[in-house]
């Protein structure tokens, strides 16, 4: 069978949808993480335990829902959302958030880059 035979069924890798999965799984990951060790954290700051759960729930499903084209909308909406929570939470504690302003800003453009994609096409035939 020759190569290009071979070949044939080989699509190219989607760079926006990969890029989605990679942040889910960096920030689902990380909610993941703070849900089954960020209890003492919480306590030593005196915040309630279940605002560490609701976020790190919160956290997850959002990243779930961003994996998926069809539900990557709503799913960027939330995690912006959380992460948004959480670096008010991170500014009102003193402690660094830098990487959640840098989080934020990847999942805003993953959200638009299939829009971005679809009009940088239309500009180069058209011009």
């Amino acid at each position: 069978m020759s190569s290009a035979g071979r070949n044939s069924h080989f699509e190219r890798p989607d760079p926006i949808a990969a890029g989605r999965i990679a942040m889910a799984l960096l920030l689902g990951g990380g909610g993941l993480l703070f849900l089954l060790h960020g209890r003492g954290h919480f306590a030593r700051l005196g915040l309630p335990d279940a605002g560490r759960v609701g976020l790190s729930v919160a956290e997850i499903l959002a990243a779930l829902l961003f994996v998926f084209r069809r539900t990557a909308p709503l799913g960027a909406i939330a995690l912006l959302l959380v992460l948004a929570w959480a670096a008010g939470l991170h500014f009102a504690i003193h402690e660094p958030a830098g990487s959640l302003y840098l989080y934020m800003a990847i999942v805003a453009v993953l959200a638009h880059a299939e829009d971005l994609a679809a009009a940088a096409r239309r500009a180069r035939r058209s011009g």
